[in-house]
Parts: C-alpha cells; sequence; structure tokens
C-alpha cells in the first residue's frame, strides 16, 4: 500500500526508479542493446519528474546535490536513443521493402550509424563528469532521510483538512534544515493546477485546421510533452485518485502509443531527407511514402486527441481529484503558490 504521507510517498518513487538507473547502467554504457539506453533514459526522466513533484517539500541542499546529476544523464542519453529508434524503424521497413527499397534504407542506416558512433562517444565522455557512486550514495541518504521523516509524527495542521497547508511556502521546517512532512492530501491540492492544464493541452491543442501543414508536427510535438509530463505525476499519484485517475492514464498511453508514430515517422523522413547516395531518386520515392504515412499517423493521433475532448478527459481527471479530497474548483487558486513553489516548466 502506498505512503500515506508526501515523504513517505518520496521515498518510494525516488528510490524505484534510482533502482532501475542502477539496474540499466551496465547495459547502457555497454551500448550493444539499444534497450539499455532506453530502459536507463526513461529511469533518469522518471527520477526528474518525481524530484520537481516532491522538490518543495524536500531538503533544497539534498535537491542540488542529485537533480543537476540527473539531468546531464538524461541528456547524454537522449542523442543516443532518438538515433536507436529511427535505426529500429529503418529495420521495420527494409524487412518488407523491394531491393532497390532495401538499399536505399540500408545507406541511410549506415548514415545514421555513423551518427550514432559520434552520439556514443559524446554520450560516453558526458557520463564521465557524473560520479555515479556519489550520485548513489546521495540518492540512499535522501530516501534514508525522507522515510525517517515519514516515520516520525507529524506537526498537527492549521484548520481541520490536511490540504489548507497544501502551500510548500507555508511549511516550517520541522525535522533537520528540510521542510517537514506532510499528508498526501496537501501535494494533491498542490499539483491539481498543473495537471487540469496539462490536461487540457493534451485533450484540447490549438492545431492547424489542415492535415499535414508545417506547423501540425510542432502542435502535435507540444501535446505529446505535455502528455508526458501528466502521465509521469500521474503515475506517482495513482494510489490515491481511484478508478477514475487509473482511466486518465489508460487513455494517456493510448494517445502516446499514436504521438510517438507520428514523432518517429517524422524525425525518420527527415533523416531520409539528408541522405547521401547515388540511390538520391530512390530516396526521394522514400520520402513521399513517408509523407504519406505521416499524413495517416496525423490523421490518426487527431482523431486519438478528439476521442479525448469528447470523452470528457479532463472532466475525468477532475473527478478523480474531487474523489481524492482535493477542491477542483479552488484549483485556480493554489496555481500561482504551486508555481512560486517549483512546479513551472521545466527546461
Amino acid at each position: 500500500m502506498a505512503a500515506d504521507s508526501i515523504h513517505g510517498r518520496a521515498a518510494e518513487v525516488i528510490a524505484e526508479q534510482h533502482g532501475k538507473i542502477v539496474a540499466h547502467v551496465a547495459a547502457a554504457v555497454d551500448g550493444r542493446d539499444p534497450e539499455g539506453v532506453h530502459d536507463m533514459r526513461v529511469a533518469t526522466r522518471r527520477l526528474r519528474a518525481a524530484l520537481k513533484l516532491f522538490g518543495p517539500w524536500l531538503d533544497p541542499d539534498a535537491l542540488d546535490r542529485v537533480a543537476p546529476s540527473v539531468r546531464t544523464l538524461t541528456r547524454a542519453l537522449g542523442p543516443v536513443r532518438e538515433l536507436d529508434v529511427l535505426r529500429l524503424r529503418l529495420a521495420g521497413l527494409a524487412r518488407s521493402a523491394r531491393p532497390e527499397r532495401a538499399l536505399a534504407l540500408e545507406c541511410v542506416d549506415a548514415r545514421l550509424a555513423r551518427r550514432r558512433g559520434r552520439a556514443r562517444a559524446r554520450m560516453m565522455a558526458r557520463f564521465a563528469k557524473v560520479d555515479l557512486d556519489r550520485l548513489d550514495g546521495r540518492l540512499r541518504r535522501l530516501e534514508g532521510d525522507l522515510l525517517r521523516s515519514a516515520a516520525e509524527p507529524r506537526p498537527e495542521t492549521r484548520g481541520e483538512d490536511a490540504a489548507s497547508d497544501a502551500a510548500p511556502a507555508d511549511v516550517d521546517a520541522a525535522h533537520g534544515d528540510g521542510p517537514c512532512d506532510r499528508p498526501i492530501a496537501a501535494l494533491l491540492a498542490a499539483v491539481a493546477p498543473e495537471l487540469l492544464d496539462e490536461a487540457r493541452q493534451v485533450a484540447e491543442p490549438a492545431l492547424p485546421e489542415e492535415v499535414g501543414a508545417p506547423q501540425s508536427a510542432e502542435a502535435l510535438h507540444a501535446v505529446r510533452i505535455a502528455a508526458k509530463k501528466l502521465r509521469y505525476v500521474l503515475e506517482i499519484v495513482a494510489p490515491y485518485v481511484g478508478d477514475d485517475g487509473a482511466e486518465v492514464v489508460r487513455r494517456l498511453r493510448a494517445l502516446q502509443d499514436e504521438l510517438g508514430d507520428f514523432h518517429d515517422d517524422t524525425v525518420l523522413e527527415r533523416a531520409a531527407g539528408r541522405g547521401r547516395s547515388l540511390l538520391a531518386a530512390e530516396l526521394r520515392r522514400l520520402r513521399a511514402a513517408r509523407r504519406r504515412v505521416l499524413t495517416r499517423d496525423e490523421r490518426a493521433v487527431r482523431r486519438a486527441i478528439a476521442e479525448l475532448h469528447e470523452g470528457g478527459f479532463v472532466g475525468l481527471l477532475e473527478r478523480a481529484l474531487a474523489a481524492a479530497g482535493v477542491d477542483v474548483a479552488a484549483a485556480p487558486d493554489a496555481s500561482a503558490a504551486a508555481a512560486a513553489a517549483g512546479h513551472g516548466t521545466e527546461s
């Protein structure tokens, strides 16, 4: 059963993602299995999401000691993973392609392989700047401090509702040098405005009317980022928001699958466009075929977004938060406090 306090839940989530980073670092460094890089990258991104979410209730010095190193790992892994995805996509296309197209795909893949080699060298150089043993020790200490804080009696909250203490800026340092623990309701109340805003960005985006418009890829990329951020936080608070919260996550996953296909094909089309060989004519035909796929992908994404909107996606999240005790009607008033506490847009 999930912890009933902010520090308790933070310890659980940070320890889980910390363990996954440790478990996948050897495969990521080895480099032969693309999933090693992917799994470690996902773990670092989820850990960053957790540190951001719980940040206002953590010791600022402890946060400053771990957050930059985790961010460096994420950024080091990113370029290699993106090239791995492209090459996997090309391999899938080549398996069913006629010979001349398979040869064109091989040409593009060879170019990407050289780029991956350079990206991997840069990744290892950035890894060398992070003392993984020191990061491991600091994360363990942070987890231990949070568990000890969660085990101590919490100070009495002002008023009858623990959520009234939602604003982290009003929390006194009661345990050591860091903010004291609070009931999980305080976290939900503080983060609700951002969750609802991101849900609207996902289900009610402003998209160009024309499918295939140059601005579509950029607009749908913004939807993809909002969906990813929303899902990371919702998965952390899932134990507290009931069946409606689980349904929101399920719908997000389905949309992310569509968005992922569109994103991968967008990047692949650009990669094919940069190919250089005597097979340029076949590459041009390949690009024309990929544009048709992109149009199909974009239509699928637009349908998925429309289904979220028509299915009351934002309302479903509002009901989940309300069932967890959050005063959804007062959420806009809590937004400024949450942003001031560090819940703003992450770079």
